[in-house]
Formats: C-alpha cells, structure tokens, sequence
C-alpha cells in the first residue's frame, strides 16, 4: 500500500462511514472536510494526467448541496443519492490513484494549497 493510498484514500473511507452514520454535528463535518480534500486533490492531479473523474466531481457537487442545505437547517446529513454519488467519487478516487504519478499529486497539492490562501486573504473563508 502507497503512502498515498493511506494518506488520502483510507481517510476518506473512514470519513464517508461517519457522514453516513455520526449524529454528532463536529464530527460529520470534519468527516466532510477530509473527504473534501481527497477529492480536490485527486481530481486535480487526475487533471494534470489528462483525466477527467466524473464521479468525484458529481460526489463534489452531492457535497456542495448537502452544505447549503446545512446553511439553511444547521444540520449537516446527505440524502440517500447524495451518499451514492459520495461512494462512487471515493471508489473513482481510489482507483485512479495508482495511475497517477507523484508530481501530478504534488502540483495539486500546491495548487489548492495557493487557491486556499488566496481565499482566505480575500475574506472568502
């Protein structure tokens, strides 16, 4: 198993089993920010390697509905299609993963790293 694999893509399985399961608010939602990451980071480096992931940008976009409808009830949980579109971004994720090299992943990482702090130095954060 890749250093990878453990750092990006176990987490994110743990984390999908607490969105599915936790009742505790803090919980779900630092289980969301992890899987968050994986997928952005994947993806991105999936981009740089001339690949498009479908299902991780669907599993994004299940995410993104689940948080505005936590902006509106304060209560962070998915729907049953969201969870199915979350599982099949985690297994497109975790199958891409051992195509990719590490400089695809490393110019990711930089990429959202730059994409964060310009967020947060604008007050997009």
């Amino acid at each position: 198993m890749s250093q990878l694999h453990r750092d990006l893509i176990l987490p994110a399985h743990a984390s999908l089993r607490v969105i599915e399961s936790a009742s505790d608010q803090g919980s779900v939602r630092a289980a969301r920010e992890m899987v968050a990451g994986s997928l952005s980071v994947i993806a991105t480096a999936a981009k740089y390697a001339g690949r498009e992931l479908s299902a991780a940008y669907a599993g994004a976009a299940a995410m993104d509905s689940a948080d505005e409808r936590y902006a509106r009830t304060g209560i962070y949980r998915m729907t049953g299609p969201e969870l199915v579109a979350l599982r099949a971004a985690i297994t497109e994720i975790d199958a891409v993963l051992p195509t990719l090299r590490t400089d695809h992943v490393t110019r990711a990482v930089i990429e959202i790293y730059e994409e964060m702090e310009r967020r947060e130095k604008n007050g997009k954060i």
